[in-house]
């Protein structure tokens, strides 16, 4: 049987989720726009042209959908973030070289533990911050990023010693000015132009972390009883 004229799954997905992305904006507009020519759809559409040809319409159409000045028209600002958010989990998903990369419903997940890797993990977040010290005898054990569907990040670098002593720094990122902020119940520490915060046990006053806000990143590590050695590693990260 010739099959050429049936859809794959990874067209499928991409007919759905535009057709899904489209509904969503009706419905907010009280169905009061027209529907768009979506023929480049139509089985009877694919048949006329070659197989890969309509894959490739059928995404160059969705890209040029958004990046277009007029998705303002289109939805709101809210919708256009998750409406990238979803046209991202679907290109992640049609990608062939996504070994370290997962998709899920509420985030993509970028995860390695290699250090070889960390040029591949600046491709999936260009703004990722790294360490440019970790203490002698610390191995990456981790890393850790995921891209939310806010726009947000999420990143956990792990590191380890023979003794099973352990280094975590964790990068929160957000695009709304002011959603990130430092806990009151720490001490504030001046290291030439960079505020550092540390914070210790409430109960038995032992030293548990320290961190900084650079604009709208809070970076923070625990781990280790050193707060010499926390400032060093957390204040030497560099995009």
């Amino acid at each position: 049987m010739d099959n050429k004229n049936e859809w794959n799954d990874s067209e499928l997905k991409i007919k759905e989720e535009f057709q899904q992305i489209y509904d969503d904006y009706i419905l907010g507009a009280n169905g009061s726009k027209p529907q768009p020519d979506l023929s480049f759809m139509s089985k009877s559409f694919l048949s006329s042209f070659g197989w890969n040809q309509v894959s490739k319409v059928a995404v160059s159409f969705l890209i040029i959908i958004f990046l277009s000045s007029g998705i303002a028209i289109w939805i709101n600002s809210e919708q256009a973030v998750a409406t990238k958010f979803k046209l991202d989990q679907i290109m992640y998903q049609m990608k062939d070289d996504t070994d370290n990369i997962s998709v899920r419903e509420d985030a993509i997940s970028y995860q390695t533990t290699s250090p070889k890797d960390i040029d591949k993990a600046k491709e999936f977040y260009p703004a990722l911050y790294i360490p440019s010290y970790i203490p002698k005898g610390y191995e990456l054990q981790q890393l850790r990023i995921d891209k939310l569907a806010d726009e947000e990040y999420f990143v956990n670098y792990i590191y380890s010693d023979n003794n099973k002593h352990i280094i975590s720094i964790i990068i929160n990122s957000s695009t709304t000015p002011g959603t990130l902020e430092i806990a009151t119940e720490t001490k504030l520490v001046k290291l030439d132009d960079t505020d550092l915060y540390v914070w210790y046990d409430p109960t038995s006053e032992a030293l548990r972390g320290v961190c900084l806000l650079d604009n709208n990143t809070l970076l923070s590590i625990s781990g280790v009883s050193d707060q010499e050695t926390m400032i060093d590693v957390i204040s030497s990260f560099e995009k």
